[in-house]
């Protein structure tokens, strides 16, 4: 490949990511049925799934404990999961497969969110699994 093809293909996506980074906040998921996504959500700080594609329900744990339930397609035990807060507060882990928290379903990722000073928060996030 030619260095200006390659530079082409570059500088096209980066322009495609620019694009989906500046659309507004409640769009990105309402708006589209996540189509490089096998599941997403945008889950509210009480718990409740704002919208979403592949998702059975999402509910608050405990403060700073979500569960997220997905489809009866998506297999979590190869899955990759990806989370992003809603707040620039916060810091999350994911785990994809069974924990206490949401009673060790296998169906069901658990979101945890902490504040920079390591006390559990209550935050809005968005969950993605490519």
């Amino acid at each position: 490949m030619s260095a200006l093809r390659f530079t082409t293909k570059l500088l096209a996506t980066a322009a495609a990511a620019a694009t989906a980074v500046t659309l507004p906040a409640g769009a990105a998921l309402a708006d589209s049925d996540a189509p490089y996504a096998r599941a997403a959500a945008s889950v509210r700080a009480n718990g409740t799934l704002e919208h979403g594609k592949n998702i059975v329900s999402s509910y608050k744990a405990g403060t700073g404990s979500y569960c997220v339930q997905v489809g009866s397609d998506i297999k979590l035990g190869n899955a990759v999961v990806l989370a992003t807060p809603g707040s620039s507060r916060a810091i999350l882990g994911v785990v994809a497969g069974p924990t206490g928290t949401c009673h060790s379903r296998t169906d069901t990722v658990t979101v945890y969110s902490w504040a920079y000073n390591a006390a559990m928060l209550d935050t809005s996030f968005h969950l993605s699994i490519p």
